[in-house]
C-alpha cells in the first residue's frame, strides 16, 4: 500500500519558500553576470559578450577574462549565486525527506535522495569557488559529483513521490524527467565530444544550458507544488 504524504511543517514550508526565492535570485544574478561578461570563448578569446552556444556558465567564474576585459563583476555574481543554490540544496533535501519519509521503500528512497541533494549542493559550492582556468581538475570533478548527486536526488525523490499516496503524479513525473536529463548530461560529459573542438564546444555548452535550465524549472515546480499542498492542507 502506498505511503501517505506528510503535511509540511512551518519550518519545511519556509525552506521550500526560500528555495523558490533562491532559484529566482539565481536567475537574476546569473542574467546580470552574463550581461556584464566582457567576452571571449575557448576558441575565440577576442569575441565580445557572452555566447549562449560557446560559453559555459563556468566561464562567468573564471579568474581572468579570455581577453583584456574585466571579469570581476561576472565572477562574483556567478560565485555568489551558485553558492546560494548549493547551500539551499542542503535543507531542501532534508525538507523533502520529512515530507515523503514513511515506511521501508519510501524511507530508503527519500534518504538516498537527501544524500544526493547534499552531494550536489556541496559540489556546487566547490564549483563556484574553483575557477576552471586555475583549478581545472578540482572544478571538473566537482561538476561530475554535482550532476551525479542531482541524478541520485531526482531519481530517488521521483521514486519516493511515486510511492507516496496523495502526492500529485505530476511531481513524480517531473522529478523522474529531471533524472533522465541528468543521466543524459552525465553521458555527454563522459562520452560526448571534447570542448576542445569547435563543434564539441557547442554541443557541450548547449547540453549544459539544457540541464541547468531543467534543474531550475524542476526545483521551482516541486517547491511550489509542496507549498500549494501545504496551503490546501493535503
Amino acid at each position: 500500500m502506498p505511503e501517505r504524504v506528510h503535511t509540511p511543517s512551518g519550518l519545511v514550508r519556509g525552506i521550500f519558500l526560500t528555495t523558490v526565492i533562491c532559484a529566482a535570485a539565481y536567475l537574476v544574478m546569473t542574467g546580470v553576470a552574463i550581461a556584464l561578461f566582457p567576452g571571449g570563448t575557448y576558441h575565440d578569446p577576442l569575441s565580445h559578450g557572452y555566447s549562449w552556444t560557446r560559453n559555459f556558465f563556468s566561464d562567468l567564474g573564471r579568474s581572468h577574462a579570455y581577453g583584456d576585459g574585466d571579469i570581476t563583476a561576472s565572477r562574483w555574481l556567478f560565485s555568489l549565486s551558485l553558492t546560494m543554490v548549493g547551500l539551499i540544496f542542503l535543507p531542501f533535501g532534508v525538507a523533502w525527506r520529512s515530507v515523503l519519509q514513511a515506511k521501508t521503500a519510501t524511507r530508503v528512497a527519500s534518504l538516498t535522495g537527501t544524500i544526493g541533494a547534499v552531494t550536489a549542493g556541496i559540489s556546487y559550492v566547490v564549483i563556484a569557488w574553483t575557477p576552471w582556468d586555475l583549478y581545472l581538475h578540482i572544478h571538473t570533478n566537482a561538476v561530475y559529483c554535482g550532476f551525479g548527486g542531482l541524478l541520485l536526488m531526482s531519481l530517488s525523490f521521483g521514486v519516493a513521490m511515486a510511492l507516496t499516496a496523495g502526492y500529485p503524479r505530476s511531481g513524480a513525473v517531473v522529478m523522474l524527467a529531471l533524472a533522465a536529463a541528468a543521466l543524459g548530461y552525465l553521458y555527454l560529459l563522459f562520452f560526448g565530444p571534447s570542448y576542445k573542438t569547435p563543434t564539441g564546444l557547442t554541443i557541450q555548452v548547449i547540453g549544459q544550458k539544457f540541464i541547468v535550465a531543467s534543474q531550475v524549472v524542476v526545483i521551482l515546480f516541486e517547491a511550489a507544488l509542496a507549498l500549494r499542498m501545504a496551503k490546501s492542507g493535503r
